[in-house]
This record gives C-alpha cells, structure tokens and sequence, in this order.
C-alpha cells in the first residue's frame, strides 16, 4: 500500500519543529535530523500499528522507510527552500528594521509586495530543482507531480516559519494580532490544498479547492489592508488624518476652518503653514494626567475661554498662508 503521500504531510509539522530546535533552543544542530527521525519513526509506528497498515513482519521495515523518506523531506525542504529564500533575499536586499519603521505607507507597501515576491521566487526555484531531479532520475509523470506537490507543500509552509521566525527573533515589532490572523489563514490555504490534492473524492477535492482559494484571498486581502496599515507608527496616522483634512479645508470658510481646528487639533503644526503636519511632541494643552487635549477641551476644563482666545491667532495666522501655498503647488 502506497501510502507515502500521506505520511509525507508530516513533514511539515517536522519541518516546524526543527525551526523552533534550530533556532529557540541550544540543542546542536547536527542533532536535528536525529531528533525528527525518532519522531518520525514513532508517529508512523504509531499510525502503522493503530490502522494495520502492514503485516507483522514488515512492520520494522515499512516504518523505518518512510520515517527516513519523511525526515528526509522535512529536512531537505526546510534547509533548501530557507537557503534559497535567504540567497534571494540577499540579490534583492532588505530594508533595515529603523529603516521600515520610517518609511512611509506607500514605502511599506512596496516591500510588503517584494516580501511576497522573494516568497515566490523561493517556491518557484525549490519546486525547479525537484523537477530537474525527477527529469535526471526519469521518474514516471505520476510520480513526478507527486514529488512536485509534496515540495511544494512543504516549501510554502517553510516560508512560512521562516517568517514568523525571523519576526520572533529580531522584528517582534511586526507581530501582532493581525498578523497572526494572516499566518493562521495562510496555513489554513495550505491544509485545504493538502486535503484536496489527497483526496479521492470529487466533492471533498472541489470543496476543498474553493475553500484553499478563499483563504488565500481572504489572506492577502487581510495582509493588505489590514496588517500592513496596522505597522503604521502614531505619526504616520495622524499624518493620513491630517493629509485628509487639509483637502477638507480646502473647500471651508475661514470661520469654518478655524471652528473646526478648535474642536479637533490638539497639536501645534511642524510648520506654521497650509498642509503642514502635526507635531505630535508639541501637544497644545494637557489635562490633568498629562493627555492632550483641543482648545475647546482645554476651555471645558479651565471653565473659560482664555485657550480658545490664546490659540486662534495661531490658526488664522497658518490660514493666511493658504492662498500662497496652494498656488506654488500649481506651479
């Protein structure tokens, strides 16, 4: 009984802990592959023996076989595809952490985009090589899309660990409930796609394909407008909201302009001009505890409306500059 495919998924999970013993513990390396090929060997023993897979006397050599040809897998994809990934990474280069935390959403974006690229490209070459190994050892095309689909599996989910790795390790600014929300959905697409390629029913494959396509879509919606906007320092949301209301005052009446940035600004401006951005170490008043508040909070709370006078001169005085600014923008 052919029944490989379907140990062979255990390689992903094999795949994972030899990331989490490479890389969280102090264990050795050079006993990674000892460590996954005893758990490999037990876990198919245990699966062998509990659905009779064999006869008695084959057991010791049908669990021994496929246990190797699973560690195998787990162990060559693992250091391969990370290999590739990390040779990629290192022809397209990175963007420092202090770096990114700078850039601007459009800049976040863009390496987001060459994050997933790289990712491909790691896939792509992984799944090249096993296709120039079954051409050079003239496997039957049967078993060649096979040893396709199990690289490919196994691949997809190393790029995987590898990036929650890495964040874990040295980014853990990028970790958060967004993000984890996007790496449960990606891992998810995979197990749907496993599920479909094994199985032998029609309707469980079809199921199973519509499921995996929805996830993936749901994850690079989600990683797009949500996880990604999510890495966005407190700047550069104030920067956005207030991009946005320059566009609004545009249309405005002095009166309504200034009534308006009573009521909402709480900062004073980088610069004392039309469409500068807000300076968010120069709050314009604090309460009690220290929190900045609008002028028009700052007359609630001192009972009068000597900060409403106090800063309106300062708002007519980044109005007036209006007129002049928008005019060298059209220049």
């Amino acid at each position: 009984m052919n029944v490989f495919k379907y140990f062979i998924i255990l390689a992903i999970p094999l795949n994972f802990i030899g990331f989490v013993i490479k890389y969280l513990t102090k264990i050795p390396n050079f006993l990674i592959v000892f460590i996954l090929t005893l758990i490999s060997y037990f876990t198919i023993k245990f699966i062998t023996i509990h659905l009779n897979l064999v006869e008695a006397s084959e057991l010791s050599t049908f669990v021994l076989r496929n246990a190797i040809g699973v560690t195998f897998a787990a162990v060559l994809n693992k250091d391969l595809a990370s290999g590739i990934e990390k040779g990629i990474s290192g022809l397209m280069g990175n963007i420092k952490k202090t770096q990114l935390l700078e850039v601007s959403m459009k800049e976040r974006l863009k390496e987001y985009r060459k994050g997933l690229y790289k990712k491909g490209l790691t896939v792509f070459f992984t799944d090249l090589l096993m296709v120039l190994i079954c051409v050079s050892i003239k496997t039957s095309i049967t078993m060649a899309i096979d040893y396709l689909v199990y690289t490919s599996l196994i691949a997809l989910s190393t790029v995987l660990i590898e990036d929650i790795t890495n964040k874990a390790l040295s980014d853990k600014d990028k970790l958060n409930v967004q993000y984890f929300i996007v790496f449960v959905l990606a891992f998810a697409s995979i197990g749907a796609l496993s599920v479909a390629y094994f199985s032998s029913d029609w309707k469980v494959f079809i199921s199973s394909l519509i499921v995996s396509s929805l996830l993936i879509l749901a994850t690079f919606f989600l990683a797009h407008f949500s996880y990604i906007p999510s890495l966005r320092t407190k700047e550069e949301v104030m920067k956005d909201l207030q991009d946005k209301k320059w566009k609004v005052y545009e249309k405005m009446e002095e009166d309504e302009i200034i009534e308006d940035m009573i009521n909402t600004i709480k900062y004073y401006f980088k610069k004392d001009v039309w469409g500068a951005e807000l300076d968010i170490q120069n709050p314009m008043f604090l309460g009690n505890k220290g929190i900045p508040q609008t002028a028009k909070g700052a007359s609630f709370t001192s009972g009068n409306n000597t900060p409403i006078d106090t800063i309106v001169p300062y708002f007519k005085k980044i109005i007036a500059t209006k007129d002049s600014v928008l005019a060298e923008k059209k220049r």
